[in-house]
């Protein structure tokens, strides 16, 4: 196994927008990093929520599904916008579970011909347990959960589309389990986060892609990743707060026929 720096693609303005309900504890556990996968998780005074969030990203070039890079001519672009709508329930004083559904809004440009879609991404299921609670008058006691989830493929994605542009392309079309540790400690008016987990893509059967039949139908998985991410969170009052986050991810090789694909392994950063 072994990794590579894919230094190819660009992303722009992320924007994180996060609305509450109801809204009544210094700083929400959606802060900047350190939260799990789903847009919502519950701090301890609170037994439902909602949220949602937006994310901007333009690229220079695509990864196929085997982890190669692919670069876009000048003139062209691929801008996509992300909406994710979220809700977490608690379902006893230590369990709680929460969804995310993601409306995905794809803009292709293809020297003079261009095309726009909106669809539904893959959704997200997530499980929360609360093995410590972050209790002020312990100074270095943090909050600890454990959880885990999978992410379904219900968005259209390569497999399914028949555009060549792949415009209405919106879910990666395979199913991923992931399970994670979060840990956060607030020290007011400010709160450190960071989170661990292991993501393990399911492996499918690969008959068309983009509408055109494969030649030799395979089985396809892409590689199991690892990530990480740290943030740091300012408690401006009981509404709101202002925060960064950091995120890195590492990608083993994916696997055709049970086999390594060369150069398919990789590590994004992203801020």
């Amino acid at each position: 196994m072994h990794f590579r720096l894919r230094s190819n693609l660009t992303l722009f303005g992320l924007i994180a927008l996060v609305g509450l309900a109801p809204v009544a504890s210094l700083g929400s556990s959606c802060c900047a990093g350190g939260s799990g996968q789903s847009v919502c998780v519950l701090p301890p005074e609170l037994n439902y929520q909602f949220g949602f969030s937006t994310a901007y990203k333009n690229s220079s070039g695509d990864f196929d599904p085997f982890g190669g890079y692919l670069a876009r001519p000048a003139g062209t672009s691929d801008r996509t916008l992300t909406h994710q709508i979220g809700a977490a329930f608690r379902l006893s004083e230590d369990i709680q579970f929460g969804f995310t559904a993601p409306l995905v809004t794809r803009s292709v440009q293809l020297a003079s011909r261009g095309e726009t879609a909106t669809g539904l991404g893959d959704p997200l299921l997530e499980f929360h347990y609360t093995v410590l609670e972050d209790l002020a008058f312990i100074r270095y006691q943090p909050r600890v959960s454990l959880y885990g989830g999978t992410r379904l493929p219900m968005g259209k994605s390569v497999y399914e589309s028949t555009d060549a542009l792949g415009v209405t392309e919106f879910g990666d079309g395979l199913a991923v389990a992931h399970a994670g540790v979060t840990v956060s400690k607030t020290y007011y008016p400010f709160k450190l986060a960071g989170d661990i987990a292991y993501l393990v893509p399911f492996t499918r059967n690969v008959a068309q892609m983009r509408g055109t039949d494969v030649n030799v139908p395979y089985t396809f998985k892409t590689g199991n990743r690892v990530q990480l991410s740290e943030g740091a969170t300012y408690l401006l009052s009981n509404h709101w707060s202002a925060g960064v986050g950091l995120k890195q991810t590492w990608q083993a090789e994916t696997q055709k026929e049970g086999s390594p694909v060369d150069a398919s392994a990789g590590r994004l950063a992203t801020s």
